[in-house]
């Protein structure tokens, strides 16, 4: 930076002048205005100051006289006109007044404690930003392991929590593992249940149609029988030997990657052991159904019973009426539900069944082929007069002591059950000796006691109080056969007059 040459001693200028002596290269500045006149002490006159003067009213100067000098420039604080210039101009700048014996454009001096103000400042700053560095070290090393701290913490809270819900997953799969062997333990229970049940089921089976002949029950239902046994048959036989279900550890696994093996398996096992327990209940369920078909089946060929032996009474006319009364009877016992004794009670139906089928074939026989060709007479003799009461009849030679010789002899049983049915056997002569009066009456005597059923309240009451020969020669005797020989008068009395009117009110 260039400076300025000192200016040439001032004098002072003519009163009235405008401006002072110009310096060759330099511009008139603010400082060219008129000086003001010297303060007493100064070598002039006191006279009024130019306005802005240092001393003058409204500056804030001492308006003592002379110069006071400012220490830090103006006194508003701003940089004396002398201090060097930014540029390579060195401009003249307005300063203050001179001192005596200086030029006004002398340069200030050096404002040496400004500027170890500043180097204190710089030196300060430096202070504290070695201060600070050292500090922020500090910091930054506490911040870092107060940072590594946490890591580690969060690491360890992390591995706490993994192996925590390691732990709640093994446990978890352990109690799933444990409710689904129990489900699997009590569904195996109901199995071997089930199976022993059918197995029973399956005997029954076998046993009730051993019990029912084909042409004793409709093919139908003893087919349908036959199948759903083999069905539930096959089903029992595809079941397997029990299985031991897997369990867990015995301990449970203490860090986390044996806690999370373990519990891969506990879950695989129980994913298995699920499905082992849907295919064994649907198995359990396809037993259960076949036995409730099987038991339908059984049901179904029992119900047809009662119209099988109607249809044996209706078909096997012939057939002897004690025999087919055995056979109602038989049917009536065969209960409709099946159980343990519907293997009996249907065999005991079959065996009377197929004797009906006997005693017709056997009365076929005789109708074709009689001892004595007045037989069929006196059997439709005797049922004429029987009022509707099935009456079977059977010969033989001798018959309660008589038929041999010149005595006939007859026996007579009657039956209220099921639709009363009586047997009248006769000895062979009274077919030889018929129609002699003695021998017809001997047929009523017999058919009087056939009839019983038919009239069993008046049989029971008074007169006859129950006398089986009695009532039944007060019905012949009724009946107009009144041949003491054959009526029963000369075995058994003469009923008296009331009994025989008492008769004649069964017809």
């Amino acid at each position: 930076m260039s400076t300025s040459p000192p200016p040439p001693p001032s004098t002072p200028d003519p009163p009235g002048h405008g401006a002072g002596p110009s310096v060759p290269g330099q511009q008139p500045g603010p400082w060219a205005a008129p000086r003001p006149p010297a303060q007493p002490g100064y070598g002039q006159g006191p006279g009024p100051a130019p306005a802005g003067w240092p001393g003058s009213p409204g500056t804030g100067h001492p308006s003592q006289g002379g110069y006071q000098p400012q220490p830090t420039g103006y006194p508003d604080g701003s940089g004396h006109p002398s201090a060097p210039q930014t540029s390579g101009y060195a401009a003249q700048q307005p300063g203050p007044p001179s001192r005596p014996g200086q030029s006004p454009w002398a340069a200030p001096a050096p404002r040496r404690p400004r500027r170890s103000r500043r180097w204190a400042v710089a030196l300060g700053v430096l202070l504290v930003l070695a201060l600070g560095g050292g500090t922020t070290a500090v910091l930054v090393d506490r911040a870092n392991d107060q940072r590594a701290a946490q890591e580690l913490a969060d690491s360890v809270a992390r591995e706490a929590q993994e192996l925590a819900d390691a732990e709640t997953a093994y446990d978890d799969a352990v109690e799933d593992l444990d409710s689904v062997v129990g489900s699997l333990t009590t569904l195996a229970t109901d199995v071997d249940l089930a199976l022993t049940d059918a197995t029973s089921d399956i005997d029954d089976a076998t046993l009730l149609l051993d019990a029912a002949p084909v042409g004793v029950v409709p093919e139908a239902e003893r087919t349908a029988l036959d199948t759903a046994r083999a069905d539930l048959s096959t089903a029992v036989d595809s079941w397997g030997p029990s299985q031991e279900a897997p369990e867990p550890p015995e301990a449970r696994p203490t860090t986390t990657d044996e806690l999370v093996e373990a519990t891969e398996q506990v879950e695989a096992d129980v994913e298995t052991l699920t499905t082992t327990l849907e295919d064994t209940q649907t198995g359990l369920d396809t037993l259960t159904t076949q036995q409730d078909t099987l038991a339908d089946a059984a049901d179904a060929l029992l119900a047809t019973v009662p119209a099988t032996s109607q249809s044996y009474v209706d078909t096997y006319t012939v057939a002897t009426n004690a025999s087919r009364s055995e056979m109602q009877i038989a049917a009536a016992g065969v209960s409709p539900s099946w159980s343990a004794d519907s293997s009996t009670q249907l065999a005991t139906f079959a065996a009377a069944a197929n004797a009906v089928v006997t005693s017709q074939t056997d009365q076929e026989w005789l109708l074709a082929n009689p001892v004595h060709p007045n037989r069929p007479v006196v059997e439709a003799f005797a049922r004429s007069l029987a009022g509707g009461v099935p009456v079977d009849f059977a010969w033989a030679p001798e018959v309660n002591g008589h038929g041999l010789g010149n005595s006939w002899g007859g026996y007579g049983t009657w039956n209220t059950a099921q639709y009363g049915y009586s047997t009248i056997t006769l000895s062979d002569n009274v077919a030889e000796r018929w129609p002699e009066e003695g021998v017809q009456a001997l047929v009523v005597h017999e058919t009087g006691h056939a009839i019983t059923s038919k009239c069993y309240d008046l049989y029971s009451a008074a007169p006859f109080n129950s006398d089986d020969e009695m009532f039944a020669t007060s019905w012949a005797i009724s009946m107009g056969y009144d041949d003491g020989n054959g009526s029963g008068e000369w075995l058994y009395g003469r009923p008296s007059d009331e009994q025989i009117a008492a008769a004649a009110g069964c017809r």
